[in-house]
């Protein structure tokens, strides 16, 4: 049972860690610019 079970559960595990992975690398790529430009800039800033 182990030997069937066990590479399914790796593979399961390596799937949704690289889909954890990918989903947080997006959301930090699209949050610190955000937060920059009102840091800097603010939202009342009609040049940026």
């Amino acid at each position: 049972m182990w030997s069937v079970f066990f590479p399914g559960f790796v593979l399961l595990l390596a799937v949704v860690t690289c889909a954890a992975i990918w989903m947080i690398d997006g959301l930090s790529d699209r949050v610190p610019p955000r937060s920059s430009n009102d840091e800097h800039n603010g939202p009342h800033d009609p040049f940026f």
